[in-house]
């Protein structure tokens, strides 16, 4: 038997209907004057040394 209140029980989820229907916000959807963003890679060779890097595109 469902409980109606108290521990257990269902609670009405406020922020449903708007993630739900595309119009929620994410902290990904944040944009900032002068902010900064990153980009990982992973390499394909186990062990090896980096001798260069191009960050021109960076800067």
């Amino acid at each position: 038997m469902p409980k109606d209140n108290g521990i257990g029980a269902s609670s009405l989820r406020r922020e449903d209907f708007r993630f739900l229907t595309g119009s929620g916000n994410y902290t990904d959807d944040i944009n900032v004057h002068g902010q900064a963003y990153v980009a990982f890679a992973r390499s394909n060779v186990a062990n090896g040394k980096i001798i260069s890097l191009d960050t021109s595109a960076a800067e």
